[in-house]
């Protein structure tokens, strides 16, 4: 061998890993890098030129002569454009410094050329590429790093497969209380029995509390608005002579909501059949806790306006949580939140399964009060074989340690609801009394035979 040539170190790294059957796993080099964290919904927003640049350190785990490449691998994302080449990569150790020339980018590959120095194991070469994520989607970015030798294209000093970015939701939200407001028979459904306390308003409210999360992440997006609708029965806020609800109710009168905890000046809306409402939040989009009360702004067990509605129960509460961030209505990230509480009654609520309606059936519905001390006002709502829903309807006053029938009440309020209808449909009788003290017979006449139908508060359950 003459003294002037020079040894591809790789080329014998690489031979002596073949010969021992190791082929890629001699003289490994050693990656390393800080991941990036990033947001998804910046990476749905950004455009295909969109680059962030990555650092990636390689320790060499073998000698490099010149000439000798070297590859970055990329897998859940792209290089810059291809037809561009990466920066040169340094290399530096005690004994001296090295570089990798940067050669050119493909779409998952960034390649490199010894041009100057020898490289030596254990030398550590920084590489800075610059890449883009897979869009809209989560999970990781990673990148692997392998050498050939010059002429012959041999594998050597192959790096394991390391993250360099992570990618995730920048928003989440989660119900952290839910409702659980009892609706307090005693004082007519206008009031809750307890108060959850965080609130200016005068009487008990039930709190429902959100916790939203928007990460601060490396290209994280500025969100528009962020809205949380709650869905269940809110005609409590409707105290006025009006027919339907208005935003203009829901912070005045009696019946009120209220908002705490938000980042900006939050609004409430609510659609007119009073099940949606919709609190909007458009500057602010901090993390944290969002609650939203439910209440009067009379004190508790005070007496009731004109126009004041009852609070509805026993009901159930579902939300969502809407970031929108972008232009398009595409560019939103929701959270459907099914369980978001309920309100519960400290009175009698009697349901009945079914009740049949037709020509040739009559209704007969008593309701006993055994209290010696409460009249009790009644409602009742229904709902049809075809999931349609009637909302609850006034069905008169049972007196005190008395009976009352009535059916031509639940007849009238069911063929308002659904005029001519025919059919059956399950009911749900509430009294403002306690309900040890309320039984109901339900039954019905078909041409002159008698039927009895079990309800909660003689048998049959509900659930």
């Amino acid at each position: 061998m003459k003294l002037n040539e020079k040894i591809s170190y790789g080329a014998v790294a690489a031979a002596v890993a073949i010969a021992c059957g190791t082929a890629g796993s001699a003289f490994a080099a050693n990656l390393g890098a800080t991941p990036l964290t990033m947001s998804q919904q910046g990476n749905a927003l950004a455009s295909a030129s969109s680059l962030t640049p990555v650092t990636v350190a390689v320790t060499l785990g073998a000698g490099y002569v010149l000439n000798d490449t070297a590859r970055l691998t990329l897998t859940g994302g792209a290089f810059t454009t291809a037809g561009t080449a990466p920066t040169d990569a340094t290399c530096t150790s005690g004994s001296g410094t090295a570089v990798f020339g940067g050669l050119s980018y493909a779409t998952t590959e960034a390649n490199y050329r010894v041009t100057s120095g020898s490289p030596a194991s254990a030398m550590v070469c920084s590489y800075v590429v610059n890449l883009r994520t897979n869009q809209s989607t989560t999970g990781n970015a990673t990148i692997s790093y392998g050498a050939q030798v010059s002429g012959t294209g041999a594998a050597f000093d192959a790096g394991s497969v390391i993250n360099v970015v992570v990618t995730q939701d920048q928003f989440t939200s989660a119900v952290s209380q839910a409702a659980n407001g009892i609706v307090d028979v005693n004082f007519g459904r206008y009031h809750f029995t307890t108060n959850d306390t965080g609130s200016t308003l005068g009487g008990n409210a039930d709190r429902i509390a959100i916790n939203v999360t928007n990460s601060a992440l490396s290209n994280a997006v500025t969100p528009t608005s962020v809205v949380v609708r709650l869905v269940g029965n809110f005609s409590f806020l409707n105290d006025t002579t009006a027919g339907t609800c208005s935003a203009a109710q829901i912070t005045s009168g009696s019946g009120q909501a209220e908002a705490t905890g938000a980042g900006g000046t939050p609004t409430f809306t609510i659609d007119s059949g009073c099940n949606t409402l919709t609190y909007t939040e458009t500057s602010g989009f901090a993390t944290g806790t969002r609650a939203i009360f439910l209440g009067r702004s009379n004190t508790a067990g005070s007496s009731t306006g004109t126009n004041d509605k009852i609070f509805v129960a026993p009901q159930n509460f579902t939300s969502s949580v809407t970031f929108n961030y972008g232009t398009a209505s595409s560019e939103a990230d929701s959270f459907n939140e099914t369980a978001t509480g309920s309100w519960t009654l400290n009175g009698a609520n009697i349901n009945v399964a079914f009740m049949p309606f037709s020509a040739e059936t009559s209704r007969i519905i008593n309701i006993s009060n055994r209290s010696s001390n409460q009249d009790a006002a009644v409602t009742v709502s229904a709902v049809d074989e075809d999931g349609r829903s009637c909302a609850a309807f006034n069905a008169g006053t049972v007196n005190r340690s008395s009976i009352k029938n009535i059916s031509a009440a639940v007849d009238a309020g069911v063929r308002a609801c659904w005029p001519g209808f025919v059919g059956r449909a399950s009911l749900t009788i509430t009294a403002n009394l306690p309900a040890a003290s309320a039984e109901a017979y339900t039954g019905y006449n078909r041409n002159g035979s008698l039927s009895t139908v079990v309800n909660s508060s003689n048998g049959y359950r509900s659930n």
